[in-house]
């Protein structure tokens, strides 16, 4: 008897779960929200989300290294500005 009442009680459990299976199921299809759409709809966003910070990541490199060149550009010249002051002193020394 014992037998029969272990299967009994699984019997009752097997015909719970599969009630709690359909009752779960109505009310997700209920809920109306399609998990497809949700789904894309967060990657689509995430996609624009690293878009966006991909081109202020490249504007960013951009303007760093056109500040970079402007920088290098206004040191060389004023290297060649103090070594042509040099050479033209240089010059007016061996004249003299």
């Amino acid at each position: 008897m014992n037998s029969n009442t272990t299967s009994g009680v699984a019997w009752l459990a097997l015909i719970v779960a599969a009630l709690a299976l359909v009752l779960a199921w109505t009310a997700f299809n209920r809920a109306g929200v399609d998990l497809e759409e949700m789904v894309a709809q967060e990657v689509e966003e995430a996609v624009e989300d690293a878009e966006m910070a991909a081109q202020e990541a490249e504007r960013e490199t951009r303007e760093a290294t056109a500040d970079t060149l402007e920088a290098t550009a206004e040191g060389l010249d004023a290297s060649a500005e103090a070594t042509a002051d040099a050479a033209a002193d240089a010059r007016t020394d061996d004249e003299e």
